[in-house]
C-alpha cells in the first residue's frame, strides 16, 4: 500500500501518509531506489496536491517514527507544491501522550511549571482537570516557549519555511522538477520555468536523506540538467534552511556548489536557493 501510493500520488494527486509506519517508509525508500522512472507516469496537472501526514486519528509522526524522521516529514510537506494540513504541535515535533498514548494531548505553550503548558493558571479552580493529557517530556523542549528561543528548532524551521511559502512565487505556483535519489537522498527542485530551461525569480533545490546514515549530494552533476535552472549560478547558491539536526551548515550560508559537495547527515534535509 506504501508502495502503491507513493507510486500513484506522489508529487501529483495525495499520498496516504497518514498510514505511515516504519515498515510502510522502508518500502517507501525501496520504491524511490527501484522505481524512480515511474513517478511521471501518473502526473497530472488538472490536480492540486493536498499534503496530510498526521491528523487526530492518526499516531503523531514524532510517535510513529522517531523525532527526525517526524521533522523531515515535515520539512518535505512544506516544500512540495499544492496545499497542506499540519495537525496542531506537529511544528514542534509533539509526541502521542496519555495512556493508551494518544495524539489529542494539549498543545504544549510554556514548560509545563504549575500551569500545565500555559492552559490554567495556578489560581484556577479547574486545577489539574485536563479534558487531555500533556506531556511529561524531562527535557521541556517539546513547547512553543522553549522553541522560539532555540536558534534552528523544529518550530523555527516551521516558521521560516511557511513564510517561504507565502512570499516566495517559486514555492507557491512553481513546478517541481525531481531530480532522483542520491544514495537515500531525494532531490527535487521548485521553480517558476521561463523560456529556454530558465527560472523566473528564484529556484530552490531541495535536499531529504531518507536513509539512517550521511549522504554527499552532488549539485555540479546536475548541472544542464532541468533540475537547475539553465540561468542559475551554483557558485552563487545559499542555504534557505536546514532540519534541527544540521549542524554543519545554516541559514544564509553562501556556498560554491560547483566545487563543495554536501554532506547530509541521516534523516536530516536542506534546502538551496538559487
Amino acid at each position: 500500500l506504501g508502495i502503491v501510493a507513493a507510486q500513484k500520488c506522489f508529487f501529483s494527486i495525495f499520498p496516504i501518509f497518514s498510514l505511515l509506519s516504519s515498515q510502510i517508509l522502508e518500502s517507501y525508500r525501496t520504491f524511490l531506489r527501484k522505481g524512480s522512472g515511474t513517478f511521471y507516469t501518473f502526473q497530472d496537472a488538472s490536480y492540486s496536491p493536498y499534503w496530510q501526514f498526521s491528523n487526530a486519528d492518526s499516531s503523531r509522526l514524532a510517535s510513529r517514527f522517531d523525532p527526525d524522521t517526524a521533522n523531515l516529514f515535515t520539512f518535505m510537506q512544506l516544500t512540495l507544491p499544492g496545499a497542506l494540513s499540519l495537525y496542531y504541535g506537529q511544528e514542534l515535533g509533539l509526541t502521542d501522550v496519555g495512556s493508551p498514548p494518544s495524539p489529542r494531548g494539549i498543545m504544549q505553550w510554556t514548560p509545563s511549571g504549575n500551569d500545565h503548558h500555559g492552559f490554567l493558571s495556578s489560581g484556577d479552580a479547574n486545577i489539574g482537570k485536563l479534558f487531555f493529557a500533556e506531556s511529561n517530556d524531562s527535557k521541556e523542549e517539546d513547547n512553543f516557549e522553549a522553541q522560539y528561543t532555540q536558534e534552528n528548532s523544529p518550530l523555527k524551521v516551521y516558521q521560516k519555511l511557511a513564510k517561504m511559502r507565502q512570499r516566495d512565487e517559486a514555492l507557491i505556483l512553481g513546478s517541481t522538477v525531481r531530480h532522483g535519489l542520491e544514495g537515500d537522498t531525494l532531490v527535487y527542485s521548485r521553480y517558476v520555468k521561463g523560456e529556454n530551461g530558465t527560472a523566473v525569480g528564484t529556484a530552490f533545490v531541495v535536499a531529504l536523506n531518507f536513509g539512517v546514515h550521511p549522504s554527499p549530494v552532488d549539485f555540479a552533476h546536475f548541472t544542464g540538467q532541468e533540475l537547475i535552472p539553465t540561468n542559475k549560478d551554483l557558485a552563487k547558491a545559499e542555504v534557505a534552511a536546514v532540519t534541527p539536526g544540521v549542524q554543519e551548515y545554516r541559514a544564509r550560508q553562501k556556498m560554491d556548489l560547483t566545487h563543495e559537495k554536501i554532506t547530509l547527515p541521516g534523516k536530516q534535509a536542506l534546502l538551496i536557493r538559487l
